[in-house]
């Protein structure tokens, strides 16, 4: 009984094809002392080469579909901060007005008293939104 007949039926035609396919390198691998090693690192090297070509196909793909898209997709996302733009300074009047309420109280503005001027050290903080 060969060791390849236990493994399961999903794997079995896997495996096949990569020892079918290490028979490709049996020249390489006979003059190895330990040749059932030599044979295991000719079946990675060929599953490392698959792995290589299909990222390469994989980021050729991506490449094509962001030119495609790209001008698409810039245009959703300018849209889209926009529109959230659009509603933070909505929320932002809305607190500043005292129209948010929490809960069941309504949040009002305080009213803060107006201090003497100092003079400033020419430090100046810009306002953002």
């Amino acid at each position: 009984m060969k060791w390849r007949d236990n493994i399961e039926k999903d794997l079995k035609p896997y495996i096949e094809r990569l020892i079918k396919e290490s028979y490709n390198y049996r020249k390489s691998y006979n003059s190895a002392r330990d040749k059932g090693k030599a044979q295991l690192w000719v079946v990675i090297a060929i599953l490392s080469r698959q792995i290589y070509n299909l990222n390469l196909k994989l980021d050729y793909l991506e490449k094509a579909l962001q030119d495609i898209a790209g001008p698409k997709l810039r245009e959703v996302a300018e849209k889209r901060r926009k529109t959230e733009e659009k509603e933070i300074e909505k929320f932002i009047k809305e607190i500043s007005k005292g129209k948010i309420s929490k809960g069941k109280k309504i949040i009002k503005k305080k009213k803060i008293k107006k201090k003497a001027k100092k003079k400033s050290i020419g430090i100046k903080i810009a306002k953002s939104l």
